[in-house]
């Protein structure tokens, strides 16, 4: 067999396992197969044709590994796809242990073993492969058994996003970005657990000189692996001593010192795929804010501190502390604040150019998610590009997204162009914060003006919630998603002098809208909360009440604790209802008012 793999995105490859027969027509089966049109163009170039493709390996279900599944099921209607249970387009579910054969017709039968690797996610299979020749009889075909990409092989295993090059990823279901960690970084990582292994420091010369171009940092072997690889030296007494250990099982503990290392792991630099468009309201506009350099780690104790992974259920609390068992990996090491990270999940913000929706925007970048904000001008504000900038000190990411949500078509398209520009293909939080605020008599509202309340605040809420659940439902399975609506608790009660009839009656929708969405979408593990804010001091109201004393005092008396609220007060609830923390909180409406609503 020959095994010729095809760079994709950023740091990925695609494979193509190639059956050489001395006889007859060389056979294909696609491995991962992200980009089909490109896999598809180099099989041609290999001579192959496509009644040759004989099956599809997905190794697991992250959009960079099945996103082309559908594509090739289309292209290749009766044609097998092999992955764990769960992955899109399977045909054929292996578990662990399954054996099949491909090519088996050929004379160059290759025997495939499924090895169930649950940790990156519950569907992970890395698939063993291996020639049913003899080497002898391998060494005399084609180019004979080599290393790389030329020549035939007689074994080898698809590992997916199991093992990196010099590096693993952690052991429990998150998503493919809390995982991923790109070679670049891994190497910075694993110099700083072996700095005196010579085998990393040659790797760290590979990588910056490009194995494969420049275009990826190239393919290695296992025998490399073994050489700069922390996760298989675990005997080692210098990756021992790293982690205080002295056996190889204390050794797995090496995840949690990535975790530390955290600017490694943010290291991959964002994909610019998406060219700033000239803006129109017939398509949303992603805008590039800055060209994205790699980044350099900072020192240890310069880091951005987060609270760190979100942790499996049995790891938390009471349970995890009785269920210990002090000989094996089973530890709680769990605190409270890890329950409330959002650590390299997907985000999306409407209405967050500024006021409360940059507020909360800034706190789930702090909390580690990789944050989208959708606001209507063709550009973001000062306000925004200044948050931003502090963002990418911070080793972290918020991006700008044009689109009106009042556009369901817009809205739709906008939510794709961040499944596609992330490696898990898929949105963990949204939150629907764009609405705007207009004040007339009711006896003399214009009914026009009426209906753009209503198609902002409201109807505008349902499609940013409709358009994040179509992609949160394609999630792989058992992937938490929350979706929070910003009401106002100006849709529990009226306010007094305010003649908001339009915006009250928008809120209170918002509230029906929240609760009848929590019913639909909680059995797809979809969460749908609100928050009610109380009368807060946003830039758009300081001016006004700083001119009217009179305003802010009417409002600052009307609840308990006597005085308004600033826009930071949202960021707590905003984080707790986005994060694993809040994870039976559904259908609840947050009211952030100091108490005005209970008098």
């Amino acid at each position: 067999m020959k095994i010729t793999p095809v760079p994709v995105r950023q740091d990925n490859y695609a494979y193509i396992l190639q059956s050489t027969p001395t006889k007859g027509r060389s056979q294909a089966v696609f491995v991962d197969v992200f980009d089909v049109p490109k896999v598809l163009s180099t099989a041609h170039s290999l001579g192959l044709e496509d009644s040759d493709i004989v099956g599809l390996i997905t190794t697991h279900g992250h959009h960079d590994h099945a996103g082309g599944n559908e594509t090739f099921a289309e292209r290749f209607a009766n044609v097998p796809i092999y992955g764990g249970k769960g992955v899109k387009s399977v045909t054929n579910v292996i578990s662990d242990g399954d054996k099949f054969t491909l090519f088996g017709d050929s004379g160059a039968a290759v025997q495939v073993t499924g090895l169930a690797t649950p940790c990156h996610t519950r569907d992970s299979i890395c698939f063993f492969v291996e020639d049913e020749r003899s080497e002898s009889d391998l060494a005399n075909v084609g180019a004979g058994i080599q290393e790389g990409a030329a020549g035939e092989k007689k074994r080898g295993v698809f590992t997916g996003d199991t093992l990196f090059i010099s590096g693993c990823g952690r052991f429990f279901e998150g998503n493919a970005e809390e995982m991923h960690q790109y070679t670049r970084s891994n190497v910075k990582f694993s110099l700083s657990v072996m700095p005196g292994r010579q085998a990393i420091h040659a790797l760290a010369d590979d990588v910056e000189r490009g194995r494969n171009g420049g275009v990826t940092t190239g393919i290695y072997s296992i025998y490399e692996e073994q050489k700069h690889n922390p996760f298989m030296l675990v005997s080692d007494p210098e990756v021992q001593d790293a982690v205080s250990g002295t056996n190889e099982i204390d050794t797995m503990t090496l995840p949690m010192l990535v975790a530390r290392f955290a600017s490694a792991l943010r290291a991959a630099p964002l994909r610019t795929s998406f060219a700033t468009r000239g803006f129109a309201r017939s398509a949303p506009t992603f805008v590039k804010l800055w060209e994205h350099a790699p980044r350099v780690p900072v020192a240890e104790g310069d880091m951005p501190m987060n609270p760190g992974d979100n942790p499996p259920v049995e790891k938390i609390g009471v349970n995890a502390v009785l269920r210990r068992n002090p000989d094996s990996m089973d530890k709680h090491t769990t605190t409270i604040f890890a329950e409330f990270s959002l650590w390299n999940k997907t985000a999306v913000l409407t209405g967050g150019n500024r006021g409360l929706g940059l507020e909360m925007a800034l706190a789930y970048v702090e909390a580690g998610a990789h944050v989208y904000v959708i606001d209507l001008p063709p550009e973001p504000c000062e306000d925004f590009q200044i948050v931003a900038d502090h963002c990418q000190k911070l080793d972290r990411q918020i991006e700008y997204i044009s689109a009106d949500v009042t556009s369901e078509t817009e809205m739709n398209e906008a939510m794709r162009l961040v499944r596609d520009h992330t490696d898990t293909g898929s949105i963990d939080i949204c939150v629907a914060n764009a609405g705007i605020m207009q004040t007339y008599p009711a006896l003399e509202y214009p009914i026009d003006k009426f209906r753009k309340m209503l198609d902002v605040n409201t109807i505008g809420a349902f499609i940013t919630a409709q358009a994040a659940a179509r992609i949160m439902a394609e999630n792989p399975v058992g992937t938490p998603a929350s979706i929070i609506l910003i009401a106002s608790m100006s849709g529990t009660v009226v306010n007094r002098d305010q003649q908001w009839v339009a915006y009250n009656t928008s809120k209170s929708a918002v509230l029906q809208l929240g609760r009848n969405l929590a019913a639909e979408f909680g059995p797809h593990n979809i969460r749908v909360n609100t928050i009610s804010p109380g009368y807060i001091r946003t830039n758009l109201v300081a001016d006004q009440l700083d001119s009217d004393p009179e305003m802010l005092r009417r409002w600052s008396t009307a609840n308990p604790l006597g005085r308004i609220g600033m826009p930071h007060e949202l960021r707590g609830v905003a984080v707790w209802l986005a994060s694993n923390a809040s994870s039976f909180c559904n259908g609840a409406d947050i009211i952030v008012s100091g108490g005005h609503t209970i008098w």
